[in-house]
């Protein structure tokens, strides 16, 4: 099939919400080709879609990257004590928020 690959920026270790939505789209761009090609997905975009998922989520939860959430910190994937107990109306807000910013940049 294909491949998409990012150079590593020297030594940076901060980044603007414009940068992280280009990766993002970036690592969606796998799939966006099959569909248009294809009119089909395959399960190559799999690695693309984990890694944007995952830079989606730490965009919502960790950053405050979200308009709609604020800048607030949800937790990191490793505090499962805030998912536990947190609303499940924060829950699904952040998950809402992250699927938005994916479909927004598919």
């Amino acid at each position: 099939m294909g491949l998409t690959q990012q150079l590593p920026i020297d030594e940076k270790h901060t980044y603007p919400r414009e940068y992280l939505e280009k990766n993002i789209a970036i690592l969606l761009g796998g799939r966006a080709a099959e569909e248009i090609i294809l009119h089909d997905f395959t399960t190559g975009a799999g690695n693309d879609i984990e890694r944007a998922t995952n830079l989606a989520r730490k965009m919502v939860c960790e950053w405050g990257m979200s308009d709609k959430m604020g800048p607030l910190s949800y937790g990191k994937k490793e505090e499962q004590s805030f998912w536990v107990g947190s609303l499940p109306l924060i829950r699904i807000t952040v998950k809402i928020r992250q699927k938005t910013l994916m479909r927004k940049l598919y």
